[in-house]
Formats: structure tokens, C-alpha cells, sequence
């Protein structure tokens, strides 16, 4: 398969601008060296090197890396909830959803600089607000995005990919 190496947007925190074609070849070489096997602990231990091209991409204040872990083990706790829908038709097999769902939104401070401000809000409360609902609908079309950047080689799921941009074709997502 022929292919070109790019950065992942979003991805990369202070190694935002870290050339994806060497970490992608280091990475490559690593697997190659390890029996056909990449592993995050082994990532880990060269990253440890300053010179590592994988150095900047992790907290070494361990006092704030452990902070963000936690903060990383508060979101798997909200995640970790679901509730049953009944009397539902749309339920499927046991009707399970999650609790609560991720909200993220562009906001302004009073300088005009915008963020992304997010927040977990009640399944439920926000299938009755209908800009709550437009933003989990927007964000939903997003994942469906990544699914298929992370899936789309396997041609079993094209058929679903094309299902996905033909709803996303006919949606008019507007929030304000």
C-alpha cells in the first residue's frame, strides 16, 4: 500500500509540530525491532532520552502528569455509566447508552478569543435541548469521521462509511 505520513489534527500537545514522517519511521523501526510488536511502555522508555523524536510528545513535571492522569481517570469514571432505555423502539439488544455525554463547544472570552469549552451533560437532558442535541449531532458526525480514518482500509465497513456521508450530506447542523 502506498501512502503519505501526516500529522493527526488535535493530536500532540507540545510536539504539535513534530514532523509526522520521522515519528511514523521511528515508530516503524521500533515495531520491526521488537519481533513485529509496538508497545506504549517501550514508546515510554526512549522517550525518556531528550534527543527521543518522541520526547516533547509526553509531561515530564510528574506533579502535572499526574494531575492530567487523574483528570483522564474522572472522564473514565463518567464514561463508565450507562442507563437502559425502555419502551424505546430504537433500543437495540439491551437498550444500553451512555449516561452521559461529552459537549464541546466554541466559546468567546470577553478578549474575542475563542476555545473549546467542554462539559458532560445527562444523555437525557441533552436529547431535550436542541442546541445540546445539534452539538452532540456535530460531534457524532466527527467520530463517524475518525471511525473511518482509523477503519477505512477494512472495505467490509464501506458500505457503512457511505451510509454515514450520505446522512452527514443531509444534515444542516446550526449552533450558535
Amino acid at each position: 500500500m502506498k501512502f503519505d505520513v501526516i500529522r493527526r489534527e488535535g493530536r500532540g500537545g507540545a510536539a504539535a509540530d513534530a514532523d509526522a514522517g520521522s515519528v511514523y519511521a521511528r515508530l516503524a523501526e521500533m515495531y520491526e525491532e521488537n519481533d513485529e510488536s509496538l508497545r506504549a511502555e517501550d514508546i515510554v522508555a526512549e522517550a525518556e532520552d531528550i534527543d527521543s523524536p518522541f520526547h516533547d510528545w509526553f509531561e515530564w513535571d510528574d506533579s502535572a502528569a499526574a494531575r492530567m492522569h487523574r483528570l483522564k481517570q474522572a472522564r473514565d469514571l463518567i464514561g463508565s455509566v450507562d442507563i437502559v432505555r425502555r419502551d424505546d423502539p430504537r433500543a437495540d439488544g439491551d437498550g444500553r447508552i451512555r449516561a452521559f455525554v461529552n459537549i464541546q463547544r466554541i466559546v468567546m472570552d470577553d478578549e474575542g478569543n475563542e476555545s473549546v469549552e467542554r462539559t458532560y451533560v445527562p444523555t437525557v437532558k441533552a436529547m431535550e435541548d436542541e442546541e445540546q442535541r445539534e452539538l452532540l449531532l456535530k460531534q457524532a458526525m466527527s467520530d463517524f469521521k475518525n471511525l473511518e480514518r482509523k477503519y477505512g482500509a477494512l472495505n467490509e465497513l464501506a458500505t457503512i462509511f457511505d451510509t454515514v456521508a450520505d446522512v452527514r450530506e443531509t444534515l444542516v447542523v446550526t449552533v450558535t
